[in-house]
């Protein structure tokens, strides 16, 4: 069984960030508008804001371990979070490089690995790049992109699901 660790946040884990985050606006809101606010309400406000920032903590610094190798079933784990891909419900699997710009004017790059379930639904595994593996994947050179790796394995055992770059 290989085993590979990428950059990948859940999309349930960026669900809860800004429901935190929500409410820790509303909190203060409701802080700011009482003249004397109660110690309850104070402890409520610090101890959604101790979640928010402990859970940008783990989302920067905690990676998503991926096994597959035995048989068709890929298993992923991000902290406590479970999930499988079975490629015998997948049609089709693709990848592609994006890149975009973020909030301080640098470039970010990911490497997206779809798997296909039907013609509108999809999973998707997402390994943020930094800028020397990019540069080298635009060459076609994606030998330190460890998703290629389960790529190279989907090659392996079903061909006719591996569609390749998009």
């Amino acid at each position: 069984m290989k085993k590979i660790s990428i950059r990948h946040i859940p999309k349930c884990v960026d669900i809860a960030m800004v429901v935190l985050g929500i409410m820790i606006v509303a909190a203060s809101f409701s802080l700011k508008g009482t003249e004397k606010p109660k110690l309850s309400d104070a402890i409520y406000l610090i101890g959604i804001s101790a979640l928010f920032f402990a859970g940008i903590i783990l989302a920067v610094t905690v990676r998503t371990t991926v096994k597959f190798g035995e048989g068709s079933i890929i298993r992923c784990r991000w902290l406590f979070l479970f999930w499988k891909i079975d490629l015998d419900q997948v049609v089709s699997v693709s990848y592609t490089l994006r890149s975009y710009m973020t909030r301080g004017g640098g470039r970010s790059y990911c490497f997206d690995l779809f798997f296909y379930t039907s013609s509108e639904k999809y999973k998707r595994l997402t390994e943020h790049l930094n800028y020397q593996v990019a540069e080298d994947c635009i060459r076609r050179k994606y030998d330190n992109v460890q998703l290629i790796q389960l790529y190279r394995y989907i090659e392996e055992i079903a061909p006719d699901k591996a569609i390749g770059r998009e």
